[in-house]
């Protein structure tokens, strides 16, 4: 359970449209935990689209559109990558351990936040 304190004082301005990332906190009392858009601001209230967000590189394919509904099995996105051809098949091994590397969650939670930041600021 969470604790009433556990946001801070000042809260974001919430608009229409606006992105929520999950666990951001929305009220003082604590996160809001899914993802979503806002539909609706009422001063007591808020209502929103429950949605998931999806990162992809620069030059992705993304398949839909706006408030398309999508269903199992759906192709949201295709990504774009290059291949180097080498003839040496060490040369390529390197790239093998980046795939496989661990890494922290946080950073990738950071990056989102940065991007629904982002994103949210161009709406108008």
């Amino acid at each position: 359970l969470l604790h009433h304190d556990y946001c801070e004082e000042s809260f974001p301005i919430i608009i229409l449209g606006q992105l929520i990332c999950e666990n951001v906190c929305l009220c003082k009392y604590g996160p809001h935990i899914k993802s979503g858009q806002v539909l609706i601001v009422n001063a007591d209230y808020l209502v929103i689209r429950s949605a998931k967000p999806y990162l992809v590189t620069p030059g992705t394919t993304v398949h839909g559109h706006y408030g398309e509904i999508l269903y199992e099995g759906d192709t949201l996105v295709t990504f774009i990558y290059e291949k180097s051809r080498s003839g040496d098949i060490t040369q390529g091994l390197p790239k093998v351990e980046q795939v496989l590397e661990v890494r922290s969650i946080d950073s990738i939670s950071m990056n989102l936040e940065k991007r629904v930041k982002g994103w949210n600021e161009r709406i108008p």
